[in-house]
């Protein structure tokens, strides 16, 4: 069986041709015009109608996070997006400039030119064991939390790779994906707002952190991720 891989940041920058035909050019350009604000640069291509981005030259975290962020709200922002990517059918991959949570590398690209070293900076060993052994900083607060995500994405079979996927329609503030069949499924819910949102559940479900049954109405915190399952962990 063959299964999805999925990352939401590499070496490379963020693709916009794949979503060509998907997003509307209003939504392209909301996009440019964010990685811009962020200290980010984009990458033209030349087109019929004149240039056009091809990708986004930026880090993740940078990506989601405008200058003056709190860094507790980068890292919450950082790790909702990235239990989206672990929710999802297939394998997924993190770019280890997600992994720390970087910013962009503004001196490697003025110094050489090439809008990709925003998201190449490379490390030096000691350095990123300071930051793993600091409990408070953001890469140790980033690899610990997603380490907890990972865990609980390992102890139940509806996230196997090619478990069957279903991307449920809650509100505008939400986004939920349901995996698993029958009585082996799960369900993560991620809400991808700075703003409080309720939540209306089935009964039946389990939080997958504490293995308590979930409230049949709750309300999830801004880029907060709540685990459910059902069936054997």
């Amino acid at each position: 069986n063959a299964a999805f891989l999925n990352f939401l940041a590499s070496h490379d920058g963020i693709g916009l041709r794949p979503v060509e035909g998907i997003l509307p050019p209003g939504e392209v350009a909301f996009l440019v015009e964010r990685t811009l604000a962020h200290g980010g640069e984009v990458s033209y291509r030349d087109a019929p109608g004149g240039p056009a981005p091809y990708e986004l030259n930026t880090t993740w975290y940078d990506a989601l996070n405008p200058p003056g962020t709190p860094e507790a709200l980068g890292v919450r922002r950082l790790l909702a997006s990235h239990a989206i990517l672990l929710a999802l059918a297939g394998l997924p991959a993190v770019y280890v400039h997600a992994l720390f949570g970087t910013p962009n590398w503004r001196e490697g690209y003025e110094k050489s030119g090439e809008k990709r070293k925003l998201n190449r900076r490379k490390f030096r060993e000691a350095e990123v064991e300071a930051w793993l052994a600091d409990p408070g900083s953001r890469a140790r607060r980033i690899l610990e939390g997603l380490k907890a995500r990972l865990g609980l994405k390992a102890r139940h079979p509806a996230f196997r790779p090619t478990a069957p996927q279903r991307v449920l329609d809650l509100s505008a503030g939400l986004f939920a994906v349901e995996r698993g069949a029958d009585e082996e499924r799960a369900l993560v819910v991620v809400n991808v707002s700075g703003a409080p949102q309720p939540l209306k559940l089935e009964e039946g479900w389990r939080d997958a952190r504490t293995g308590a049954p979930a409230a049949s109405t709750l309300v999830l915190e801004p880029y907060a991720d709540l685990w459910l399952t059902r069936g054997e962990t």
